[in-house]
């Protein structure tokens, strides 16, 4: 977790840094790890970066997920006008991050694009989850299992998350942001 005296000894090192882009969260690698203590740490980090760097910010872009929604994987098409009701601890935190983020930039005048992210994928993902589970096993000629084979989401690989949040810089977007396929497919 930064902390304050740390972003600012890099504010005064990189004077010409002008937006945000908050890429930073701790994630859950397990379900136990979805915490509390989890949630106060996101929150912090978010908090410090905005009271560090906000003020000479043109835009803010902020990285969340379609965790925000709280639905079961692939009960229905979601957009960004989708209710918001997030059910973990982690889903929670990028949610009041994305609330965090527009109420500084509503009150500052500049963009904030939140950018929520389908379930991401790609090379060198330690979390255990589906895709990189299969990859692993596959690759040392392990079997794998699936135990929860009709569950959907919708997968988007790093690269493609990488271009969005290009892009949401690029244009200085300003909003909230689905990104994905739109497309679930059964695990």
């Amino acid at each position: 977790l930064l902390k304050s005296a740390t972003l600012r000894r890099l504010v005064t090192s990189h004077p010409r840094i002008d937006r945000i882009v908050h890429l930073a969260a701790e994630v859950p690698k397990t379900r136990s790890d979805d915490s509390k203590r989890l949630f106060t740490d996101n929150i912090r980090m978010t908090q410090h970066l905005l009271q560090v760097f906000g003020p000479r910010a043109r835009g803010i872009i902020y990285a969340s997920t379609i965790e925000v929604y709280g639905l079961p994987p692939g009960t229905k098409k979601i957009s960004e006008n989708t209710p918001v009701r997030p059910k973990t601890w982690y889903g929670k935190s990028k949610y009041h991050g994305e609330v965090l983020c527009l109420s500084f930039g509503q009150s500052h005048a500049i963009p904030v694009s939140v950018l929520r992210f389908a379930s991401l994928y790609g090379a060198g993902d330690t979390i255990s989850r589906a895709i990189p589970n299969f990859i692993r096993a596959s690759l040392s000629g392990n079997d794998f299992e699936i135990n929860h084979g009709g569950d959907k989401r919708d997968y988007l690989h790093k690269e493609d998350a990488a271009r969005a949040t290009l892009l949401a810089v690029q244009k200085n977007a300003n909003g909230i942001f689905c990104i994905g396929t739109g497309r679930p497919v059964t695990i």
